[in-house]
């Protein structure tokens, strides 16, 4: 009786131990922060730091918590506790709340961001113009009219100034999923129609860019660009593309997300729309 206790006790520490997460970003961050913790329970929005929200609440699955408000320039030193049965999300975000509340994308506007690291390593990388972070994408000043691959770029124009990129408003760009211990990572995102739309499954390293799989009834090739967005396209700005893509951008933006590891299934509803499927990181801490 006392070794059966004794093994239960052992499997409950274990169960039950905590890992530190120490979250550090300093410098640009032009709009969002969200951080949500997900257990096989619940899953609960905990921090909500925001430009652009003059009610300073953000509503999260019925839920009310405060928006924190931030102005464009961060120092971000935070730190959590996480168990081998928790999942952590970070999220970098767009947004013109005090516009648009509405939790669905509109135009592309103006977005950059510093680095985010976990322990002093970089899980969400930068995107910064000035720093020529992403390369071949319309910027929101001093632009050329039409950006895109076949086209020279002229970086004096582009990088020359203090810049954005132009991105979906009230859209997720950045995912950063910590998790603690695992072996086998599944990952299944869904439409806001609660459709299948794009899929991982692989090994939990310790530290992963999820190169999402593009289910063949909606489109056949996923573009490698940083900023490919859910139909599987590099945005640019011709009217023309707009009126052909934005729809199907629209309709296949990540909503929900089901996180699998050993087995045990995580589920989230993220605060915005994600169209940037290739902006989904894991790192195993």
């Amino acid at each position: 009786m006392k070794k059966l206790t004794l093994i239960i006790l052992i499997i409950f520490t274990i169960l039950n131990s905590k890992n530190i997460i120490k979250m550090t970003m300093n410098g640009d961050l032009d709009d969002d922060l969200f951080i949500i913790k997900m257990t096989k329970e619940d899953t609960n929005l905990i921090k909500a730091y925001q430009m652009h929200n003059p009610e300073k609440r953000f509503q999260y699955n019925d839920v009310s918590i405060k928006s924190e408000r931030i102005y464009g320039i961060v120092n971000f030193n935070d730190s959590y506790n996480i168990n081998n049965q928790e999942v952590y999300a970070f999220m970098l975000a767009n947004e013109r709340e005090e516009f648009r509340p509405k939790k669905e994308l509109s135009n592309r506007t103006h977005y950059k961001s510093t680095n985010l690291k976990i322990n002093n390593i970089e899980l969400i990388p930068s995107m910064l113009p000035e720093k020529k972070d992403i390369k071949n994408y319309q910027t929101w000043f001093n632009d050329p009219t039409e950006v895109c691959k076949d086209k020279p770029v002229n970086p004096d124009l582009i990088y020359s100034n203090y810049n954005y990129y132009q991105l979906w408003e009230n859209a997720i760009v950045n995912l950063g999923l910590v998790v603690s211990t695992g072996s086998d990572i599944e990952i299944l995102a869904y439409n806001l129609d609660g459709i299948e739309v794009f899929s991982y499954k692989g090994k939990l390293k310790s530290q992963i860019t999820i190169k999402p799989k593009i289910f063949s009834n909606i489109y056949n090739k996923i573009d490698k660009h940083t900023f490919t967005e859910s139909n599987g396209k590099v945005y640019y700005s011709k009217k023309q593309y707009r009126e052909n893509n934005d729809k199907e951008i629209i309709t296949n933006a990540i909503n929900d997300i089901k996180i699998t590891i050993d087995k045990k299934d995580y589920y989230m509803e993220l605060p915005y729309p994600m169209p940037y499927i290739n902006n989904i990181f894991v790192l195993k801490i």
